[in-house]
């Protein structure tokens, strides 16, 4: 009697439902991880040969058109190849063996992933990409400002303003709008950003909110115009009230010199 009750107690005994799931592994999670990281690494790799160094290349590959401070640098994330933005007006959504990415930034593979990507105009034609329409609302309220706006009074922030077909980020100050809530929200920066361009002389504030990039940050892969260099993980950046970013150590370089924002500003004071 009591070696039967002993084998009935020190048996499992299943519930209702049947026997419970086993626990989780405490290695999956590590083991997702890692290859998500073997991805990454391996595209980096594959990038290595075809992603522009900045410091190789002083104009655009596509129209030859030198950079300078305000006419910036962009990689296309289809070719590598380093082009302006007026060459590079259109996203398209990449597949992995598509990509390019920095070979120094392997994080850059899942944030390119899951938004459409910056590529030039050369393999939107060549590649026959996809790209998908631009926000109407946001399309409608840049074209109504630029036809308002006097042609010679752009003429520092146009190069950044020719982005404004896709309208993923704001055509005065590069700011990327998925960080806005609302199209409203966006709608509303767009305006005060192209107002201030316009108006050089309106008054602007300094004041920053400084933090470090989250490796899914959309600013991951963009370069700050200070620097000309590309905003990385873990990189200490100030956002100013303008909702325009910059390496901390830039924008604090730059302050010494001039107490504005290096897009809004007309000249150091």
């Amino acid at each position: 009697m009591s070696n039967a009750e002993g084998s009935v107690l020190g048996s499992p005994v299943a519930g209702a439902d049947g026997p419970s799931p086993p626990p989780d592994s405490p290695g999956a999670s590590s083991r997702a991880s890692e290859a998500s990281d073997e991805r990454a690494q391996r595209v980096a790799a594959q990038s290595a040969t075809r992603w522009e160094v900045d410091r190789d290349v002083e104009a655009c590959r596509r129209c030859a058109r030198r950079f300078t401070l305000f006419f910036r640098k962009h990689h296309c994330r289809r070719c590598g190849q380093i082009v302006c933005d007026t060459c590079s007006s259109q996203r398209a959504l990449l597949r992995e063996e598509e990509l390019v990415i920095d070979p120094l930034l392997p994080e850059m593979l899942e944030a390119e992933l899951q938004h459409p990507a910056r590529v030039c105009d050369a393999c939107v034609h060549t590649y026959h990409l996809a790209t998908p329409p631009p926000a109407p609302g946001l399309a409608r309220l840049y074209q109504m400002l630029r036809l308002d706006a006097p042609r010679t009074e752009l003429t520092a922030a146009e190069p950044m303003s020719r982005s404004s077909s896709s309208l993923h980020e704001c055509p005065a100050c590069d700011a990327p709008l998925s960080m806005f809530p609302t199209p409203e929200a966006r709608e509303q920066h767009v305006a005060q950003c192209l107002e201030h361009a316009v108006r050089p002389g309106a008054a602007h504030r300094t004041h920053y909110l400084a933090s470090n990039l989250a490796s899914d940050s959309p600013l991951i892969g963009k370069e700050c115009i200070i620097c000309m260099e590309e905003f990385a993980p873990n990189d200490r950046v100030a956002r100013l009230t303008c909702f325009c970013c910059y390496h901390f150590t830039c924008i604090q370089t730059w302050f010494a010199k001039a107490q504005a924002c290096p897009v809004h500003a007309t000249e150091p004071t």
